[in-house]
């Protein structure tokens, strides 16, 4: 398996060459988030391993478009990333419908609650990622 790191980033910039993807709010392109967090997991107190690294680079790409697949991630990259990836995954997203709307039972207080009392249940580099991807 070539360097989790490297194939992580290939994959990322295959993201955004593919789509010309940019940030929703800041109107950045899409590879800048990701290598920021990155940045920012690499110089975390506690050392990340390569695993923790490329999970930070594609800690948006199941959930945001093109939606690459934890299987593509587990194969290209590393399992553990893509279990990684998974949980760093807002789980409210599951009910988001085709049109980008949610149901009406799903205000967004009652999404970020979800999404909050999951990453509160996650391990330890789950939760710093998250927090360095706020």
């Amino acid at each position: 398996m070539a360097n989790v790191i490297v194939s992580a980033l290939l994959l990322a910039r295959e993201v955004q060459k593919t789509t010309e993807a940019v940030r929703k709010y800041s109107k950045q392109p899409y590879i800048n988030h990701p290598l920021r967090v990155m940045a920012k997991i690499s110089c975390h107190d506690k050392l990340p391993t390569e695993i923790e690294i490329a999970a930070a680079i594609l800690h948006d790409v199941h959930e945001d478009p093109p939606y690459i697949s934890l299987e593509r991630i587990a194969s290209e990259v590393h399992p553990q990333v893509a279990r990684y990836v998974e949980s760093l995954t807002n789980p409210s997203l599951k009910y988001l419908r085709a049109d980008g709307t949610y149901p009406k039972e799903w205000p967004r207080r009652r999404r970020k609650e979800l999404d909050f009392d999951h990453i509160a249940s996650c391990d330890y580099w789950t939760q710093t990622i998250k927090a360095y991807d706020r």
